[in-house]
């Protein structure tokens, strides 16, 4: 039988980088043109049921839009959505990560910078987007797993 910190550091060791939550996740990114409306974006973002959405534009990115934008734009601003293109909205030149950057760093990045969606790129590539609640997760669920080896390890 394993010592029980054998078994906490094999569970942290699982999901170390951000590929790990990428390949539980998915890989399949939505993106929208800086071209779109507004008022598509939104629409995608909410049939989706995300948060982000990465602007592509011949095939780089460009920038991000969220929900957060829009919001603002729209009750704060007074934007209409139908008639403004995501290029006026959107974050320009966005944070990104890379799918080898141990999952710590880019939460404490993003917690950080107070960032809620980050793309991931590999190299000039967009590999897929990450969400804070993602991350947040993975965390949550090593830390569970360690209390149920602690508690086990207790009662044994």
């Amino acid at each position: 039988m394993k010592h029980w910190t054998e078994e906490i550091q094999l569970r942290e060791d699982l999901m170390t980088c951000i590929r790990d939550i990428l390949m539980e996740k998915g890989i399949q990114v939505t993106t929208v043109s800086p071209e779109e409306t507004v008022q598509k974006a939104a629409a995608v973002l909410s049939r989706l049921g995300i948060g982000a959405l990465p602007v592509i534009q011949d095939g780089a990115l460009v920038g991000i839009i969220s929900e957060r934008d829009i919001a603002y734009s729209v009750g704060v601003k007074g934007v209409r959505t139908s008639t403004r293109k995501v290029r006026e909205l959107m974050s320009g030149n966005p944070k990104t990560c890379s799918p080898e950057e141990p999952v710590e760093e880019v939460l404490e990045r993003m917690n950080q910078r107070r960032i809620r969606h980050l793309p991931v790129m590999e190299g000039d590539k967009l590999a897929g987007i990450v969400s804070i609640r993602d991350l947040v997760r993975v965390r949550l669920g090593a830390a569970l797993a360690e209390a149920d080896q602690l508690r086990e390890y207790i009662q044994n």
